[in-house]
């Protein structure tokens, strides 16, 4: 299974624990050239890996591969726990376990 966390250029109106701000270094030429995405953490879906169809350039073969760093992997985990209504475990100072 594969989980999937939506994506957004647009900022939320009002931002909240569960929407993470990542910046991925590099400009994203099909939305607009900016470099900054919003983490949707409250709309997570899990897939059926084999149904999953990777994203593809417009026109081409090639695969659109990104990867967020270790460090925005754990804030974008951490809005799902906020999305899921267990913000408290990471809120009190606990470490949770990812």
């Amino acid at each position: 299974l594969l989980t999937v966390v939506p994506t957004s250029t647009t900022e939320p109106l009002s931002p909240k624990a569960f929407n993470v701000l990542i910046d991925l270094g590099e400009p994203l030429p099909r939305w607009g050239g900016g470099t900054k995405l919003w983490v949707k953490c409250d709309m997570i879906a899990t897939l059926a890996l084999k149904r999953f169809h990777f994203l593809q350039e417009e026109d081409t073969d090639r695969r659109i591969k990104r990867a967020v760093t270790d460090q925005q992997l754990t804030e974008i985990r951490h809005g799902i726990i906020h999305a899921i209504g267990m913000g408290s475990l990471i809120d009190n100072g606990q470490k949770p376990i990812l």
